[in-house]
């Protein structure tokens, strides 16, 4: 006769409600990727372009990951080089910026914007009285001028004016850390990352826009996030040249000057 241990009951029964629970976290997580996608691929977003500067290419569905993205191809028809643009995601704005790059978004080139559908589709259902679930707002060229509805224009030229401003502010740091004597110490660095925390973003005796303020706290980031990869490549790399280093980034805050 054949006797059964009931002692053994108890751990085959947490066995088998683990093994439940994990299998019902896996069809959950897996309803949930499956909704998504079939939302994405049900979801024809529209999309409406203001700027003549800017040619909608092509918009493609692609696949990123677990995710799908409407990716837009843009190009530049205009005769301009362009500083940045701007586009709407629902209510969201987000502006493209090529002011603290090598080169600006020339004549005749592309650019690619990745949208994720799932903002696109919280746009669909938030915007009761949205134009678009993607709208193309404005473009900013090198130089100062605008193309695109003018209140996306204005954005755009504050945030650029906020910038210039700011870099107006920026060059005599780093003229300075050039006259110093010793220009190869790490002090020079710690120096324009303490000067770079104090350079205001706003004057309290003006009144100035978000987007102006942002333009001042953009050139903020991009000295100190500069500086930081000096301090890092005198790590790495042997031999390195900190004068010709702080120089090249001195000739590129002149340049960028000439942008605006």
């Amino acid at each position: 006769m054949v006797r059964v241990s009931h002692r053994r009951f108890p751990g085959i029964s947490i066995l088998f409600a683990c093994v439940g629970v994990l299998l019902g976290i896996g069809v959950w997580a897996s309803a949930r990727i499956f909704t998504r996608l079939t939302g994405a691929q049900e979801l024809k977003p529209s999309i409406v372009n203001k700027t003549s500067a800017l040619e909608i290419v092509n918009t493609t569905k692609v696949l990123m990951g677990q995710e799908y993205v409407l990716r837009v191809t843009l190009k530049n028809v205009s005769a301009k080089n362009i500083v940045s643009y701007t586009y709407l995601v629902g209510h969201a704005g987000n502006t493209r910026g090529y002011a603290f790059s090598e080169k600006l978004f020339g004549p005749g080139e592309t650019a690619e914007e990745n949208i994720p559908y799932e903002n696109l589709q919280t746009a669909a259902a938030t915007s009761s009285q949205r134009e678009a679930d993607l709208v193309f707002g404005a473009a900013w060229f090198e130089g100062g001028t605008g193309d695109g509805d003018p209140k996306f224009m204005k954005q755009l030229a504050d945030e650029s004016a906020g910038i210039k401003e700011q870099a107006g502010r920026i060059l005599p740091l780093l003229r300075k850390a050039l006259q110093g004597s010793e220009i190869q110490e790490d002090h020079v660095l710690t120096d324009l990352e303490s000067q770079i925390s104090q350079l205001p973003i706003e004057d309290e005796a003006t009144g100035q826009s978000l987007d102006y303020k942002l333009g001042r706290s953009t050139a903020n980031q991009q000295l100190a996030s500069r500086v930081k990869e000096l301090r890092e490549n005198k790590n790495k790399t042997f031999g390195i040249n900190r004068k010709a280093e702080v120089t090249g980034n001195l000739a590129s805050w002149e340049r960028l000057l000439t942008r605006f």
